[in-house]
C-alpha cells in the first residue's frame, strides 16, 4: 500500500468524526421553548414574593406652607371661630397689646351666662356665687364663641385666650377658662386690647 493511500482513510475518518461532533452539538440545541416543568420535580429555589400591581394609592395633600405632620400624629384642630363674622382678617400682629379698659366685657359675660342656661351639662356649680367648673372645656369655649357670633361679634379662641372684635380697628383678649378648668368671668377675665385687630 502506498503512503498516499494510507493517509486517505485517516483524513476521511477525521472529517467524518468532526462532522459527527458538529451534528451532535446541533442536535442538543433546543429548537422550541422548553415545556413547563412539573413543580414537584423542579429544583427548590428561593421563594418569589408576588408584588401587587395596581393604581398608586391616593395621598392626601399636606397643609400648604406648613410642615407635614409625622405619621401617627394627631393634627391640631382649628380654633373655634364665630360663624357670623363678616370682617376680613385684621392687619395686627397680636403682640404688645396693652391692658386698657374693656369695651366688650358686658357682652362676653352675657354670652357665658346664656351658655350656662342653654347647656347646663357643661358646668358644675360651686359654692361661691357665680362660680362654675367646666366639664368639657372644648365645648365651653366653642359655645362662648358661638354665643358671641349670635351677638354679631367676631370671636376666636386661640387655645389660651378668647379674642373678640366688631371691627378691625381693635380686638380685645379675654381669659375665660382658668388652669383648673373653671369659668373665669368679670373684670379679671379681660386681658388686653390689640390695635389693630390681629385676626
Amino acid at each position: 500500500m502506498t503512503k498516499w493511500s494510507s493517509a486517505l482513510p485517516i483524513a476521511l475518518i477525521v472529517a467524518l468524526a468532526s462532522g459527527a461532533c458538529l451534528r451532535k452539538a446541533d442536535d442538543e440545541l433546543p429548537s422550541e421553548p422548553n415545556p413547563p416543568q412539573d413543580p414537584s420535580t423542579a429544583p427548590s429555589l428561593s421563594p418569589i414574593v408576588p408584588v401587587p400591581v395596581g393604581p398608586a394609592p391616593e395621598v392626601a395633600p399636606g397643609p400648604t406652607g406648613g410642615s407635614t405632620p409625622e405619621p401617627g400624629a394627631t393634627p391640631t384642630p382649628a380654633p373655634p371661630t364665630s360663624g357670623g363674622c363678616r370682617l376680613p382678617r385684621g392687619t395686627g400682629t397680636g403682640e404688645d397689646c396693652p391692658r386698657t379698659s374693656p369695651v366688650f366685657l358686658g357682652d362676653v359675660q352675657a354670652a357665658i351666662k346664656q351658655l350656662i342656661q342653654e347647656q347646663p351639662q357643661l358646668f358644675v356649680k360651686r359654692s361661691c356665687e357665680g362660680c362654675y367648673d367646666v366639664t368639657d372645656p372644648a365645648a365651653y369655649v366653642s359655645g362662648v364663641v358661638g354665643q358671641l357670633g349670635r351677638r354679631r361679634y367676631c370671636a376666636v379662641y386661640d387655645g389660651e385666650e378668647l379674642a373678640v372684635k366688631n371691627s378691625n380697628d381693635f380686638n380685645e383678649q379675654y381669659d375665660i377658662l382658668s388652669a383648673s378648668s373653671a369659668v373665669r368671668s368679670g373684670g379679671e377675665s379681660y386681658r388686653s386690647t390689640c390695635r389693630p385687630a390681629w385676626f
